[in-house]
Protein backbone atom coordinates (compact mmCIF):
# COMPACT_ATOMS: atom_id res chain seq x y z
CA UNK A 1 0.00 0.00 0.00
CA UNK A 2 1.42 3.26 -0.95
CA UNK A 3 1.20 5.47 2.27
CA UNK A 4 4.05 7.60 2.69
CA UNK A 5 4.22 11.10 1.79
CA UNK A 6 7.49 11.54 -1.02
CA UNK A 7 10.57 10.95 0.02
CA UNK A 8 12.72 13.69 -1.35
CA UNK A 9 16.59 13.60 -1.18
CA UNK A 10 17.82 17.32 -0.65
CA UNK A 11 21.58 16.81 -1.53
CA UNK A 12 23.72 19.42 0.47
CA UNK A 13 25.92 19.49 3.03
CA UNK A 14 24.74 22.34 4.90
CA UNK A 15 21.14 20.59 4.89
CA UNK A 16 22.64 18.15 8.10
CA UNK A 17 23.52 21.82 9.76
CA UNK A 18 20.19 22.84 10.40
CA UNK A 19 16.67 20.91 10.03
CA UNK A 20 14.62 24.06 11.41
CA UNK A 21 11.85 25.15 9.65
CA UNK A 22 11.49 28.67 10.17
CA UNK A 23 8.38 29.97 10.00
CA UNK A 24 8.12 33.76 8.75
CA UNK A 25 6.96 36.19 10.95
CA UNK A 26 3.97 37.85 12.10
CA UNK A 27 3.22 40.80 9.53
CA UNK A 28 0.62 43.76 8.70
CA UNK A 29 1.27 44.20 5.44
CA UNK A 30 0.50 41.81 2.87
CA UNK A 31 2.43 40.62 0.13
CA UNK A 32 1.21 43.05 -2.89
CA UNK A 33 2.34 45.46 -0.67
CA UNK A 34 6.06 44.13 -0.03
CA UNK A 35 6.29 44.44 -4.36
CA UNK A 36 5.09 47.84 -4.36
CA UNK A 37 7.66 48.66 -1.42
CA UNK A 38 10.49 46.91 -3.09
CA UNK A 39 9.46 48.81 -6.58
CA UNK A 40 9.69 52.01 -4.80
CA UNK A 41 12.87 51.23 -2.94
CA UNK A 42 14.20 49.49 -6.00
CA UNK A 43 13.70 52.70 -8.45
CA UNK A 44 15.47 54.78 -5.48
CA UNK A 45 18.45 52.66 -5.93
CA UNK A 46 18.86 52.94 -9.30
CA UNK A 47 18.49 56.21 -9.33
CA UNK A 48 21.36 57.25 -6.38
CA UNK A 49 23.50 54.36 -6.94
CA UNK A 50 25.82 53.48 -9.70
CA UNK A 51 24.81 49.76 -11.71
CA UNK A 52 26.95 47.92 -13.41
CA UNK A 53 26.69 47.51 -17.05
CA UNK A 54 28.48 44.63 -18.10
CA UNK A 55 26.80 41.48 -19.80
CA UNK A 56 28.82 38.55 -18.70
CA UNK A 57 28.73 40.01 -14.59
CA UNK A 58 25.17 40.67 -15.28
CA UNK A 59 24.21 37.46 -16.72
CA UNK A 60 26.18 35.68 -14.01
CA UNK A 61 24.21 37.14 -11.13
CA UNK A 62 20.74 36.59 -12.86
CA UNK A 63 22.05 32.58 -13.63
CA UNK A 64 22.71 32.21 -9.01
CA UNK A 65 19.66 33.86 -8.89
CA UNK A 66 17.11 32.01 -11.27
CA UNK A 67 18.78 28.72 -9.45
CA UNK A 68 18.03 29.72 -5.80
CA UNK A 69 14.83 31.14 -7.00
CA UNK A 70 13.69 27.83 -8.34
CA UNK A 71 14.56 26.41 -4.78
CA UNK A 72 11.89 28.01 -2.93
CA UNK A 73 10.20 26.40 -0.49
CA UNK A 74 6.16 26.19 -2.05
CA UNK A 75 4.47 27.86 1.32
CA UNK A 76 7.38 30.89 0.73
CA UNK A 77 6.56 31.10 -2.77
CA UNK A 78 4.34 34.25 -3.57
CA UNK A 79 2.80 34.66 -6.91
CA UNK A 80 2.93 38.40 -6.69
CA UNK A 81 6.82 38.70 -6.45
CA UNK A 82 9.02 39.92 -9.22
CA UNK A 83 12.79 38.57 -8.40
CA UNK A 84 15.19 40.42 -10.55
CA UNK A 85 18.78 40.91 -9.78
CA UNK A 86 21.47 44.01 -11.25
CA UNK A 87 24.99 44.23 -10.19
CA UNK A 88 26.01 47.51 -8.20
CA UNK A 89 29.37 48.72 -9.44
CA UNK A 90 31.20 50.06 -5.99
CA UNK A 91 34.09 47.74 -4.42
CA UNK A 92 32.04 47.67 -0.94
CA UNK A 93 31.58 43.60 -0.34
CA UNK A 94 27.52 43.69 0.37
CA UNK A 95 24.58 42.91 -1.16
CA UNK A 96 20.84 43.37 -0.38
CA UNK A 97 17.40 42.31 -1.84
CA UNK A 98 14.34 43.83 -1.41
CA UNK A 99 10.89 43.44 -0.05
CA UNK A 100 8.85 41.48 -3.26
CA UNK A 101 11.96 40.61 -5.09
CA UNK A 102 14.76 42.87 -6.31
CA UNK A 103 18.49 41.85 -5.56
CA UNK A 104 21.31 44.26 -5.85
CA UNK A 105 25.05 42.34 -5.68
CA UNK A 106 28.26 44.57 -5.36
CA UNK A 107 31.02 44.23 -8.19
CA UNK A 108 33.12 44.52 -4.72
CA UNK A 109 31.54 41.08 -3.68
CA UNK A 110 31.80 39.46 -6.84
CA UNK A 111 35.22 40.36 -7.11
CA UNK A 112 36.03 39.39 -3.33
CA UNK A 113 34.32 35.80 -3.94
CA UNK A 114 36.61 32.81 -4.24
CA UNK A 115 34.07 30.34 -5.13
CA UNK A 116 30.51 31.01 -6.89
CA UNK A 117 29.46 28.98 -3.77
CA UNK A 118 30.19 32.04 -1.76
CA UNK A 119 28.26 34.43 -3.75
CA UNK A 120 25.23 31.99 -4.26
CA UNK A 121 25.37 31.34 -0.18
CA UNK A 122 25.32 35.71 0.10
CA UNK A 123 22.37 35.97 -1.93
CA UNK A 124 20.60 33.08 -0.58
CA UNK A 125 20.84 34.65 3.13
CA UNK A 126 19.80 37.99 1.09
CA UNK A 127 16.82 35.83 -0.74
CA UNK A 128 15.68 34.21 2.19
CA UNK A 129 15.17 38.06 3.78
CA UNK A 130 12.29 38.08 0.89
CA UNK A 131 10.85 35.19 1.12
CA UNK A 132 10.37 35.55 4.77
CA UNK A 133 8.80 39.16 4.48
CA UNK A 134 11.54 40.23 6.99
CA UNK A 135 11.70 44.01 5.56
CA UNK A 136 7.81 44.46 6.00
CA UNK A 137 7.78 42.70 9.39
CA UNK A 138 9.90 44.80 10.63
CA UNK A 139 8.24 47.64 9.71
CA UNK A 140 4.97 46.10 11.27
CA UNK A 141 6.17 46.65 14.78
CA UNK A 142 5.36 50.17 14.23
CA UNK A 143 2.75 52.27 13.42
CA UNK A 144 1.37 50.94 10.64
CA UNK A 145 2.71 53.89 7.67
CA UNK A 146 1.49 53.89 4.39
CA UNK A 147 4.24 52.02 1.88
CA UNK A 148 5.37 54.95 0.43
CA UNK A 149 6.23 56.49 3.96
CA UNK A 150 8.48 53.52 5.13
CA UNK A 151 9.97 52.92 1.67
CA UNK A 152 13.11 55.38 2.45
CA UNK A 153 13.91 53.85 5.79
CA UNK A 154 13.43 50.25 5.15
CA UNK A 155 15.58 50.80 2.05
CA UNK A 156 18.26 52.64 4.07
CA UNK A 157 18.46 49.77 6.40
CA UNK A 158 18.49 46.84 4.14
CA UNK A 159 21.81 48.84 1.98
CA UNK A 160 23.61 50.42 5.37
CA UNK A 161 26.78 51.90 5.83
CA UNK A 162 27.26 55.30 3.67
CA UNK A 163 24.95 54.51 1.10
CA UNK A 164 22.07 53.69 3.22
CA UNK A 165 22.12 56.88 5.31
CA UNK A 166 22.19 59.25 2.55
CA UNK A 167 19.25 57.31 1.21
CA UNK A 168 17.55 57.00 4.47
CA UNK A 169 18.09 60.97 5.24
CA UNK A 170 15.36 61.10 2.13
CA UNK A 171 12.67 59.81 3.87
CA UNK A 172 10.76 62.54 6.33
CA UNK A 173 9.11 60.08 8.31
CA UNK A 174 10.80 59.01 12.07
CA UNK A 175 11.56 55.51 10.95
CA UNK A 176 15.65 55.94 11.32
CA UNK A 177 17.86 52.80 10.40
CA UNK A 178 18.33 51.95 13.32
CA UNK A 179 15.15 50.87 14.35
CA UNK A 180 14.78 49.33 11.04
CA UNK A 181 17.99 46.97 11.04
CA UNK A 182 17.04 43.70 11.08
CA UNK A 183 16.97 41.67 14.32
CA UNK A 184 19.45 39.67 15.31
CA UNK A 185 16.73 36.65 15.05
CA UNK A 186 15.96 37.65 11.62
CA UNK A 187 19.40 37.33 10.54
CA UNK A 188 19.51 33.65 12.36
CA UNK A 189 16.17 32.82 10.40
CA UNK A 190 18.23 34.40 7.32
CA UNK A 191 21.01 31.76 7.79
CA UNK A 192 18.77 29.16 8.63
CA UNK A 193 16.50 29.73 5.47
CA UNK A 194 19.36 30.19 3.32
CA UNK A 195 21.02 27.22 3.59
CA UNK A 196 17.80 25.37 2.95
CA UNK A 197 17.76 26.92 -0.09
CA UNK A 198 21.39 26.18 -1.14
CA UNK A 199 20.63 22.41 0.03
CA UNK A 200 17.65 22.05 -2.95
CA UNK A 201 20.34 21.73 -5.37
CA UNK A 202 19.36 18.57 -6.82
CA UNK A 203 16.64 16.05 -5.76
CA UNK A 204 16.45 12.68 -5.99
CA UNK A 205 12.36 11.32 -5.87
CA UNK A 206 12.23 7.56 -4.71
CA UNK A 207 8.94 6.26 -5.86
CA UNK A 208 7.44 9.57 -4.64
CA UNK A 209 3.81 10.00 -4.37
CA UNK A 210 1.62 11.45 -7.27
CA UNK A 211 -0.95 14.32 -6.95
CA UNK A 212 -3.57 12.10 -8.66
CA UNK A 213 -2.50 8.72 -7.81
CA UNK A 214 -5.72 8.55 -5.88
CA UNK A 215 -7.82 9.63 -8.36
CA UNK A 216 -6.58 6.59 -10.70
CA UNK A 217 -6.35 3.87 -8.81
CA UNK A 218 -9.55 4.66 -6.34
CA UNK A 219 -11.55 3.04 -8.63
CA UNK A 220 -9.50 0.33 -10.56
CA UNK A 221 -9.77 -2.28 -6.96
CA UNK A 222 -12.26 -5.22 -7.59
CA UNK A 223 -15.23 -4.85 -6.45
CA UNK A 224 -15.91 -6.05 -3.23
CA UNK A 225 -16.75 -10.30 -2.78
CA UNK A 226 -17.85 -12.03 0.17
CA UNK A 227 -14.92 -13.97 1.95
CA UNK A 228 -12.16 -11.65 0.35
CA UNK A 229 -9.13 -11.15 2.78
CA UNK A 230 -9.41 -8.06 5.27
CA UNK A 231 -6.43 -6.81 3.85
CA UNK A 232 -7.95 -6.19 0.19
CA UNK A 233 -10.80 -4.74 1.92
CA UNK A 234 -8.57 -2.31 4.24
CA UNK A 235 -6.46 -1.18 1.00
CA UNK A 236 -9.73 -0.60 -1.53
CA UNK A 237 -11.02 1.20 1.27
CA UNK A 238 -7.84 3.35 1.47
CA UNK A 239 -7.60 4.05 -2.29
CA UNK A 240 -11.32 4.63 -2.47
CA UNK A 241 -11.59 7.80 0.03
CA UNK A 242 -9.93 6.59 3.36
CA UNK A 243 -6.72 8.22 2.22
CA UNK A 244 -8.54 11.93 2.91
CA UNK A 245 -8.27 11.04 6.92
CA UNK A 246 -5.10 11.31 8.58
CA UNK A 247 -5.92 8.84 10.91
CA UNK A 248 -5.78 6.31 8.45
CA UNK A 249 -1.73 5.95 8.27
CA UNK A 250 0.41 5.43 11.00
CA UNK A 251 2.41 8.58 10.07
CA UNK A 252 -0.81 11.25 10.15
CA UNK A 253 0.28 11.70 7.08
CA UNK A 254 -2.39 14.85 6.01
CA UNK A 255 -2.36 13.33 2.02
CA UNK A 256 -4.88 15.67 1.12
CA UNK A 257 -2.33 19.00 2.10
CA UNK A 258 0.86 16.74 0.37
CA UNK A 259 -1.46 16.68 -2.84
CA UNK A 260 -2.05 20.82 -3.13
CA UNK A 261 1.26 21.42 -2.38
CA UNK A 262 2.44 18.88 -5.11
CA UNK A 263 0.29 20.66 -7.64
CA UNK A 264 1.42 23.97 -6.66
CA UNK A 265 4.72 22.79 -7.82
CA UNK A 266 4.83 24.01 -12.06
CA UNK A 267 8.44 23.98 -12.27
CA UNK A 268 11.56 23.68 -10.41
CA UNK A 269 13.65 25.41 -13.78
CA UNK A 270 16.66 23.04 -14.50
CA UNK A 271 17.61 21.70 -10.92
CA UNK A 272 18.90 18.56 -11.71
CA UNK A 273 16.17 15.96 -10.51
CA UNK A 274 16.47 11.68 -11.11
CA UNK A 275 13.03 10.02 -10.60
CA UNK A 276 13.05 6.83 -9.24
CA UNK A 277 10.03 4.55 -9.61
CA UNK A 278 9.46 1.20 -8.68
CA UNK A 279 7.96 -2.16 -9.51
CA UNK A 280 5.38 -1.51 -6.87
CA UNK A 281 2.04 -2.71 -8.14
CA UNK A 282 4.10 -5.94 -9.48
CA UNK A 283 4.70 -6.80 -6.03
CA UNK A 284 1.28 -6.05 -4.56
CA UNK A 285 0.26 -9.16 -3.45
CA UNK A 286 -3.56 -7.54 -2.42
CA UNK A 287 -3.99 -6.97 -5.94
CA UNK A 288 -5.29 -9.64 -8.75
CA UNK A 289 -1.79 -10.74 -10.38
CA UNK A 290 -3.98 -9.92 -13.56
CA UNK A 291 -4.38 -6.71 -12.67
CA UNK A 292 -1.34 -5.66 -11.71
CA UNK A 293 0.61 -4.67 -15.09
CA UNK A 294 -2.35 -2.49 -15.84
CA UNK A 295 -1.81 -0.48 -12.93
CA UNK A 296 1.83 -0.40 -13.41
CA UNK A 297 1.58 1.02 -16.67
CA UNK A 298 -0.60 4.02 -14.85
CA UNK A 299 2.06 4.54 -12.14
CA UNK A 300 4.62 4.24 -14.57
CA UNK A 301 3.19 7.50 -16.34
CA UNK A 302 2.09 9.28 -13.12
CA UNK A 303 6.06 9.15 -12.65
CA UNK A 304 7.16 10.03 -15.91
CA UNK A 305 5.21 13.69 -15.89
CA UNK A 306 7.58 14.52 -12.62
CA UNK A 307 9.93 14.80 -15.80
CA UNK A 308 8.59 17.95 -16.17
CA UNK A 309 9.30 19.83 -13.48
CA UNK A 310 12.99 20.45 -14.65
CA UNK A 311 14.94 20.55 -18.06
CA UNK A 312 17.30 18.41 -15.97
CA UNK A 313 15.51 15.23 -15.01
CA UNK A 314 16.20 11.32 -15.70
CA UNK A 315 14.01 8.30 -14.63
CA UNK A 316 15.05 5.13 -13.65
CA UNK A 317 12.89 1.95 -13.33
CA UNK A 318 13.56 -0.26 -10.39
CA UNK A 319 12.52 -3.33 -11.73
CA UNK A 320 12.75 -5.58 -8.43
CA UNK A 321 11.44 -3.32 -5.96
CA UNK A 322 8.78 -2.47 -3.83
CA UNK A 323 7.65 0.90 -3.08
CA UNK A 324 9.99 1.08 -0.42
CA UNK A 325 13.19 1.47 -2.68
CA UNK A 326 15.39 2.22 -0.19
CA UNK A 327 14.95 -0.91 1.79
CA UNK A 328 14.42 -3.08 -1.61
CA UNK A 329 16.85 -1.61 -3.29
CA UNK A 330 19.62 0.84 -1.73
CA UNK A 331 22.04 0.61 -4.54
CA UNK A 332 19.74 2.26 -7.02
CA UNK A 333 19.61 5.08 -4.07
CA UNK A 334 22.80 5.58 -3.82
CA UNK A 335 23.67 5.59 -8.32
CA UNK A 336 20.68 8.49 -8.63
CA UNK A 337 22.24 10.51 -5.88
CA UNK A 338 25.52 10.18 -7.26
CA UNK A 339 24.40 11.29 -10.94
CA UNK A 340 22.45 14.03 -9.19
CA UNK A 341 25.70 15.11 -7.78
CA UNK A 342 27.68 14.98 -10.73
CA UNK A 343 25.16 17.10 -12.09
CA UNK A 344 25.37 19.42 -9.42
CA UNK A 345 28.91 19.78 -9.54
CA UNK A 346 28.59 20.63 -13.61
CA UNK A 347 26.72 23.25 -13.28
CA UNK A 348 29.05 24.93 -10.27
CA UNK A 349 32.19 24.42 -12.46
CA UNK A 350 30.21 26.44 -15.70
CA UNK A 351 29.01 28.68 -12.73
CA UNK A 352 32.54 29.32 -11.30
CA UNK A 353 34.54 29.51 -14.30
CA UNK A 354 32.01 32.62 -15.43
CA UNK A 355 32.63 33.73 -11.76
CA UNK A 356 36.73 33.74 -12.37
CA UNK A 357 36.27 35.34 -15.90
CA UNK A 358 34.54 38.15 -14.09
CA UNK A 359 36.92 38.39 -11.74
CA UNK A 360 39.34 38.74 -14.17
CA UNK A 361 37.76 42.10 -16.11
CA UNK A 362 39.70 45.22 -15.66
CA UNK A 363 37.35 47.30 -13.99
CA UNK A 364 40.05 50.20 -13.20
CA UNK A 365 38.81 53.62 -12.83
CA UNK A 366 35.21 52.80 -13.27
CA UNK A 367 34.08 51.90 -9.69
CA UNK A 368 33.29 53.75 -6.72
Amino acid sequence: MKRSAPLVLLLSATLVASQEQITPPDNKYTPAQDVELGLQAAGEVRQQMPLMRDDLMSSYVEEVGRRLTAAIRPELRHPEFRYTFEVVNVREINAFALPGGPMFVNRGMIEAAKTEGEVAGVMAHELSHVVLRHGTAQASKATKYEVGQVAGAVLGAIIGGGWGQVISQGTQFGLGAAFMRFSREFERQADIEGSHILARAGIVRVDAMHQDQFEVFGQAFPPPRDGEPAALRETREFWSGGWRDPRSTREGLDLVAACVEARAIATLGDLPIHVLSAGTFLRQPLIPEALRPRLQDQWDGLQRTFLGLSSRTTQTRVENSGHFVQRDAPQAVVAAVLEVLAAVREATVTSSDTLARTRRRDFSGSAR
